[in-house]
């Protein structure tokens, strides 16, 4: 569906993973790409057992460079400091303390972690559809991140702001290949696919349902958005040259001030009179 072409292995290497994020780095959905890789993997969770980090392709890992913000990085640099104060001689009957502290730290810590995902997660949305609840009415270029039988998700790439096109906004009839992942319209034949680069105006944002709606830019639309273009290029143009105007006329003054100065200097006005007086005592 994306038209990226690579030959996968049955057991994926984390070194495929990155051949694929290098392959894709200039495609729009590097993102939404980025997002699936990391939720098609198995979510990570804290563990007493050196299982190694997959994503790091690394046979041994530990939490530990944030103990003031991350609990399990903490348990690290306690563990640590006892292991240097005892010289590594820590009693068994300490050991089997730990293990079993360890475990019950390890599930409650990722269950954590889970809730406050979770929780920021929900803050980025929130933050998200306020903002483009002050921009409804305005389009922008999407790119297309799901088909699906009853419309399209799209994103704003350059803010990461996700929302719908409806099927029943758009412009035909359209059948869904769930084999391909494509919309197809039944009068036009217009394909609608994963990657596709729109125009399309914000119609709706709902904080409560926490949804955004789109729709594809009408000819109209997309009329207006140009005349507005041009109205604020020939609005700058002129700005430009009354700048200019004003500038020539500041000049004209400057030079005008000094000329009279010069003028006075040169034993007109005042000066001459003064000049007058002192030939006379002498």
């Amino acid at each position: 569906a994306l038209g990226i072409k690579m030959k996968l292995p049955q057991n994926i290497h984390p070194k495929i993973l990155q051949e694929l994020l290098e392959k894709t780095k200039e495609h729009p959905l590097r993102s939404s790409i980025q997002r699936l890789l990391v939720r098609s993997m198995k979510r990570a969770i804290y563990s007493p057992s050196n299982v190694g980090h997959f994503g790091l392709a690394s046979e041994a890992y530990t939490h530990f460079t944030s103990p003031i913000r991350r609990y399990p990085d903490l348990i690290v640099h306690r563990l640590l400091k006892m292991y240097l104060e005892t010289g590594g001689a820590i009693p068994k009957k300490e050991i089997k303390k730990l293990e079993k502290y360890l475990a019950k730290a390890a599930v409650h810590c990722s269950k954590r972690e889970r809730v406050a995902d979770e929780a920021e997660w929900d803050y980025e949305a929130l933050k998200k559809i306020d903002y483009i609840s002050r921009h409804v009415g305005e389009i922008y270029d999407v790119v297309v991140t799901s088909v699906t039988k009853f419309g399209m998700f799209v994103e704003i790439p350059d803010k990461y702001i996700s929302g719908l096109i409806h099927v029943s906004t758009l412009d035909d009839y359209y059948y869904y290949d769930e084999i391909k992942s494509l919309l197809i319209g039944k009068r036009t034949g217009t394909v609608y696919r994963i990657g596709d680069m729109l125009k399309a105006k914000v119609v709706r944002a709902d904080k409560v349902r926490m949804e955004i709606d789109f729709e594809i830019a009408s000819p109209e639309d997309l009329k207006k958005i140009k005349k507005d273009k041009s109205s604020e290029s020939v609005k700058t143009e002129s700005d430009s040259e009354i700048e200019k105007l004003l500038e020539g006329v500041k000049i004209k003054e400057r030079g005008a001030k000094k000329k009279g100065k010069r003028g006075d200097r040169d034993g007109s006005g005042k000066n001459k009179g003064r000049g007058r007086k002192a030939k006379k005592r002498d």
